[in-house]
C-alpha cells in the first residue's frame, strides 16, 4: 500500500510541473434579435461577440453566410433554415478602465437577413427557437 501512494504523490507531482497555461480561442457569446418589418416580414440579427486579445491570433469572425434553424419547440424539428449575410464587426469600447489590465480586447460581429415567418408554416402554440452551431 505504501507503493501505491507514494506512486500517486509522485504522479500529482509529474503532472503539476507539466502543466502549462492555456487560452481559449472561442466566441465569448452571441445573441439574436428578431424585428417586425411588415405582414410575415422581420428582420433577423445575430451579435457574436469574441475575443480578441489573444496575439497568436483570435476565432475568426466567418465572412460567408450563416445557417441558422429555427425549431419547434415541442417537437425540436427544424422548421426552416435561413442564411444571415456578415455585415462586418467593431471593437467594443469598456466602459471601465479600472477593469481593463490592458490586452483585454472584444469585437462584435453582425450578421442578418430578412425572414418571412407566414402563419401557414409557424402557427404552434407551444412557440419556436433559432439556433446556430
Amino acid at each position: 500500500m505504501p507503493c501505491k501512494k507514494l506512486f500517486i504523490s509522485f504522479l500529482l507531482l509529474l503532472l503539476s510541473l507539466i502543466a502549462s497555461n492555456s487560452y481559449a480561442k472561442h466566441i465569448a457569446g452571441g445573441e439574436f434579435k428578431l424585428k417586425y418589418i411588415s405582414g410575415d416580414d422581420y428582420n433577423l440579427q445575430l451579435r457574436f461577440f469574441r475575443d480578441c486579445s489573444d496575439p497568436t491570433g483570435s476565432a475568426p469572425f466567418d465572412q460567408g453566410p450563416l445557417l441558422v434553424g429555427i425549431y419547434d419547440l415541442a417537437t425540436n424539428l427544424v422548421v426552416d433554415t435561413f442564411e444571415l449575410e456578415f455585415k462586418g464587426y467593431e471593437d467594443i469600447k469598456f466602459g471601465n478602465s479600472e477593469c481593463v489590465n490592458g490586452t483585454a480586447c472584444e469585437q462584435v460581429g453582425t450578421y442578418e437577413t430578412t425572414i418571412t415567418l407566414s402563419k401557414d408554416k409557424f402557427n404552434n402554440l407551444a412557440g419556436y427557437y433559432i439556433s446556430w452551431e
